[in-house]
């Protein structure tokens, strides 16, 4: 009856975590409230997805048919005991007491295989019993499965960029198309992984003015700037990675003089003020430094078409691959 009993148990269980919760030994309260505690506990760790969590019935049956008795079981050589038992891989035991009004529970994973302790948890609360049933069993469960905790508060970030900056075309009057260092300054504003984000980029480039790939006896400059409005959200399992997907707008200026007669018509000063696009970026935390600091990388494209006076289209967006110091998330 026992080999048939944990055959059919642990059919019923996944590849997730197995994990079954011996009742809260009570101390100060109800054995009713402690066993509607413990109930509670279940029923969180099994909506975080992270486990199998047996059910007490069957919990309860297979212990039945050995004449174990899970009351009081809260040693780690009885957890053991009950795990093996009911064939889990960890198992939780633990306490809820009440002094005075403060209730406190007690909790902790055991390892089945080596009947060491995982994790373990502690919760005080003052007040009704039906608030720590509401409230305070899911931080538990949160401390025990190691999750943390996601604040609502909101938050700003500063950030600091600088990286190579690759445009799309390539050697545009010889003075843009090259790789070139590019800072960037982002500020974020937002709650949990999600904010709001803007940036400032500035790329210039001076050199020999050409036409048609004639060196010509003058100068050329380029000037571009431009800001991008987007969304960045964070993982929501841990603020290690980051997406970002935004809006730009910009403006560029070429400037070219020369002295040659035949091509004076080309001292003249092109303006493009309003170039519409978009931009996407993927982000990786490196390093999280104490009082609030981050070192991150970052790979970047932003696509921002432009007409040229010829009438051509260009994209004077491209690649960025930057490092960045965030502060204040």
């Amino acid at each position: 009856m026992k080999r048939i009993s944990l055959l059919l148990l642990v059919s019923s269980l996944s590849a997730q975590t197995t994990i079954a919760v011996v009742d809260f030994e009570a101390k100060g309260v109800s054995n009713d409230e402690a066993s509607a505690l413990s109930d509670r506990l279940r029923n969180e760790l099994t909506e975080f997805g992270e486990y199998t969590v047996v059910e007490r019935s069957q919990m309860e049956e297979v212990l039945k048919e050995q004449g174990f008795q899970q009351s009081g079981c809260v040693s780690n050589e009885c957890a053991v005991e009950v795990g093996e038992l009911v064939g889990v891989q960890q198992i939780v035991v633990g306490s809820i007491s009440r002094v005075g009004d403060v209730m406190s529970v007690s909790a902790r994973i055991v390892s089945v295989e080596t009947g060491t302790v995982l994790t373990a948890a502690s919760y005080d609360h003052e007040g009704k019993i039906g608030d720590l049933l509401k409230t305070g069993m899911n931080r538990v469960a949160l401390d025990l499965a190691g999750i943390e905790l996601i604040s609502d508060q909101t938050s700003i970030f500063l950030e600091t960029r600088i990286g190579i900056f690759s445009p799309e075309i390539e050697n545009f009057n010889k003075i843009y198309g090259n790789d070139a260092y590019l800072s960037t300054l982002v500020v974020g504003l937002g709650t949990n992984q999600n904010f709001l984000v803007a940036r400032y980029n500035l790329y210039e480039e001076t050199g020999q003015s050409v036409v048609t790939g004639i060196d010509l006896d003058g100068d050329a400059s380029w000037r571009q700037e431009f800001i991008t409005i987007g969304l960045r959200s964070y993982d929501q399992t841990q603020t290690s990675v980051y997406l970002e997907l935004a809006y730009s707008i910009g403006k560029a200026k070429e400037t070219i003089t020369t002295e040659m007669p035949e091509y004076t018509a080309l001292n003249s000063s092109w303006n493009a003020p309003d170039i519409r696009g978009g931009a996407i970026a993927l982000g990786f935390k490196f390093i999280d430094f104490g009082m609030g600091f981050q070192f991150s990388g970052e790979i970047g494209y932003v696509h921002l078409p432009v007409t040229t006076a010829d009438d051509k289209e260009i994209n004077i967006g491209g690649r960025q691959l930057s490092l960045g110091l965030t502060w204040g998330m």
